[in-house]
């Protein structure tokens, strides 16, 4: 997939644009993505994402946390079939008229033929165009506007990054999980702990939780952990270990099965399936080993039915 800011792209093909900010890539993000890669296929056209750099919300740190990695996001739009994601600065549209956007960006930058966006769409200065203004402003240009319906789950709710990162921060993770269609994932390098965990006969991996995350309920969690393209089944903590911190900070520090390899500096990727149970404090680290044996069984029980 070849990533490129707009100012700096020569279509040379005309495309199919799917608009919006694609946080999580959630099942109705994928409906819509779905949708592009079919219609692009069908015209002849080349698939194309068009978003901005950085997630809008998250200037200064302010705003929901994201639930994809960005790295992340650009692989999993590539294996849902985008052949091309182009960016802008929010900074430099954010002041544009949904008529500037629809002209400039859409018909001339990437040299749309259709464009697809979800239901609840909106664009321009002050959001002040929605799928219709899309429509009105590009079906006489000759560019055909395709708008996703909402995706629902089993509760009847609409499948929405707001409702998945809501679940997530609940430590409702098989239902993210299900809305996500994949595990929620932290990918980033392992840091030195107190190695209390080798100790205790269970060695952990320490990842920091990024700052732009979002930041699941505080316990154990059922997890696979990828080490350089291997999967294995682990048991993780996100939380402070209150039995043997006083006033750490969030992280997420996972027992991997089967791995007994140095991690230091490495960067893992791990993925939290189930909420196993809330984080508490024990009266010592004897309890505490006792406790991570019964959750490493419960972890291994979960995965083995499933």
């Amino acid at each position: 997939m070849r990533i490129v800011r707009s100012a700096d792209y020569i279509p040379r093909r005309s495309a199919v644009v799917a608009l919006g900010n694609f946080d999580g890539l959630h099942l109705g993000h994928r409906a819509l993505i779905g949708e592009t890669v079919r219609l692009a296929k069908s015209m002849g056209l080349i698939s194309c994402v068009w978003s901005f750099e950085t997630h809008p919300v998250l200037e200064n740190l302010r705003g929901p946390r994201l639930i994809l990695d960005p790295q992340r996001r650009l692989e999993l739009l590539e294996e849902l079939g985008i052949e091309l994601y182009v960016t802008d600065r929010f900074e430099d549209v954010r002041d544009l008229s949904p008529e500037a956007f629809a002209e400039e960006i859409i018909a001339r930058r990437l040299n749309a033929r259709a464009a697809v966006c979800g239901f609840n769409y909106s664009f321009g200065k002050n959001a002040s165009g929605d799928p219709q203004t899309l429509k009105a402003l590009l079906e006489p240009k000759g560019i055909s506007v395709e708008i996703v319906s909402p995706i629902k789950d089993e509760n009847g709710e609409t499948v929405s990054s707001s409702l998945v990162r809501r679940l997530i921060e609940n430590g409702e993770m098989s239902r993210a999980v299900r809305l996500l269609g994949s595990p929620y994932e932290i990918r980033s390098a392992v840091v030195r702990g107190k190695g209390l965990g080798r100790k205790l006969g269970f060695a952990t991996a320490n990842q920091i939780l990024p700052s732009d995350r979002a930041v699941p309920r505080k316990g154990v969690y059922a997890s696979r952990m990828d080490i350089d393209g291997k999967v294995y089944d682990a048991v993780s903590n996100v939380g402070v270990r209150p039995t043997v911190e006083n006033g750490a900070g969030v992280n997420l520090e996972t027992h991997v099965f089967g791995y007994s390899g140095d991690l230091y500096g490495k960067t893992v990727t791990a993925g939290l399936y189930e909420f196993i149970r809330d984080e508490r404090k024990f009266s010592g680290v004897d309890e505490l080993s006792q406790q991570i044996k019964r959750d490493s069984e419960n972890v291994r029980e979960y995965f083995r039915k499933i």
